[in-house]
């Protein structure tokens, strides 16, 4: 990813880099841009009054965010730092796009995709934050950007292959509801709205957010129509914000059955994105006790099928009454998808139904259910994205998760932890085993930063040949 040149810089022996060198390469992975000579940490590095990683923790503990989100110093060097990182972290979420269909064409202007890296970038930067609370968080954030020109236009084109004019545009407005003529749909009463858009151009900032300034109404009946907020954050950090939501519930304009309708492709992206793992997440004979035999639906009458639908399904069922729906009809207006929460009843299930077409309204009880990666039973009953952020916090999995992106960021290496032998240490390369110390410090201090300096301060950073990162 990033071209590291180390020609000025003599090397002390084949296969260790000395403190400047040191720095050179730190510099580069944080800003993208080679490491001039006249820098004042040079000067203070080649007077031994600092090593290289102090001097990268520096280069990091120099981005901080002033009262109203913006970056300071807003040097270019700061901004090159946050501009990094941020891609770095948005690298770690694979779904990212929102149109999808033939009316979603705006959709991308009303949501930001990068938006789960924010919480990792804020945790970085903010010296009040540790790692848990990217998936703890109450809030999200919405980027702050500049720009010498104003985003005109719409980032996607529709299907004609034009590009229409974001705001006050006298051909199409952003319209929610359907009026049902011409053989449509009926979703309410039509109203136009101007909805805050995402700023593009330079990173400069991060803002917090809860509800957002982007109020609409949802049409439910002939009496009902609820007002809601369509980026209000649903707890959890990333896997709450309304953008992850989006873009890996799936299921567009349908509510949960409880059988073959629900948001698993959610909670198979939280496992992944936040834990590094894959299904299957248990055994075989955890996963016999949840075979159906009677069921209507043949992955629950498999054990080899309920290896994966035993840690996927409780979990969706968390959210079972959320709904992805396009807020109006396909015209020549903008129309959006949205994410709706449903008010539900005290009903409960036992166990879940095939097809019951109420589900949706039903109490949302689901689990953390699967074995980490010491082969530990996690089971945690859960009632809200919350408390699956909460759950998940707790596992160490997510925090060699962390650990991995990180050290196979600034090492260089491709660790994966689930290839790692967790039973026997000795069958893992050493830095495997620094991976697995590394992740225990980072559960027990949380921050990121002294991760980083570890890594640095490491014989592998130090290291400037391949053989030292796969030896035993």
């Amino acid at each position: 990813m990033i071209l590291l040149l180390f020609i000025s810089f003599p090397l002390l022996h084949a296969s260790e880099l000395n403190e400047l060198q040191i720095f050179n390469k730190c510099y580069s992975q944080l800003t993208l841009h080679p490491l001039k000579l006249k820098h004042p940490l040079v000067k203070l590095l080649k007077e031994k009054k600092i090593n290289a990683s102090q001097a990268c923790i520096n280069l990091i503990e120099q981005v901080n965010f002033d009262k109203n989100g913006i970056v300071f110093p807003k040097n270019q060097e700061s901004l090159n730092i946050l501009w990094t990182m941020q891609k770095l972290h948005d690298s770690w979420f694979p779904s990212y796009n929102f149109n999808q269909n033939t009316q979603d064409h705006p959709n991308t202007d009303l949501y930001d995709s990068n938006e789960m890296g924010y919480h990792f970038t804020w945790n970085l930067f903010d010296n009040n934050s540790k790692i848990d609370s990217v998936i703890r968080n109450k809030f999200s954030f919405k980027a702050l950007r500049q720009s010498k020109k104003p985003h005109l236009y719409l980032v996607d084109r529709e299907i004609t292959g034009i590009r229409h004019q974001r705001l006050n545009n006298p051909n199409r407005k952003w319209k929610y509801g359907a009026d049902g003529q011409d053989g449509g749909l009926y979703l309410g009463p039509v109203k136009f709205w101007e909805p805050e858009l995402v700023q593009f151009g330079t990173l400069v900032g991060l803002k917090k957010i809860t509800n957002g300034n982007n109020r609409i109404e949802r049409w439910i009946s002939k009496n009902r129509i609820v007002p809601y907020y369509t980026h209000k954050t649903q707890g959890g950090g990333v896997i709450g914000t309304t953008s992850y939501l989006l873009l890996n519930s799936g299921h567009n304009d349908k509510k949960t059955n409880g059988g073959t309708v629900l948001h698993r492709r959610w909670s198979t992206a939280v496992f992944k994105d936040l834990l590094c793992r894959n299904a299957p997440l248990i055994t075989e004979k955890d996963a016999k006790k949840f075979v159906q035999p009677n069921s209507k639906i043949s992955f629950r009458r498999d054990y080899k099928c309920q290896m994966c639908h035993v840690s996927l399904d409780p979990m969706a069922a968390t959210i079972r009454n959320f709904e992805v729906f396009n807020s109006g009809d396909f015209d020549s207006n903008f129309t959006t998808r949205n994410l709706f929460i449903h008010s539900t009843t005290n009903k409960t299930y036992k166990n879940l139904p095939d097809n019951d077409p109420t589900f949706y309204k039903t109490k949302p009880i689901g689990r953390v259910y699967f074995r980490d990666l010491d082969n530990k039973l996690i089971d945690v009953k859960t009632t809200s994205v919350a408390d699956i952020g909460l759950t998940l916090s707790k596992v160490k999995d997510f925090y060699l998760c962390q650990t991995q992106r990180y050290l196979n960021y600034f090492i260089g290496s491709k660790l994966a932890i689930e290839k790692i032998d967790y039973a026997r240490s000795e069958n893992n390369t050493a830095l495997e085993n620094y991976l697995r110390k590394q992740a225990g410090e980072l559960q027990k201090h949380g921050s990121v930063k002294k991760l980083i300096k570890s890594l640095i301060e490491s014989k592998w950073y130090r290291s400037n040949t391949s053989e030292v990162l796969s030896a035993k």
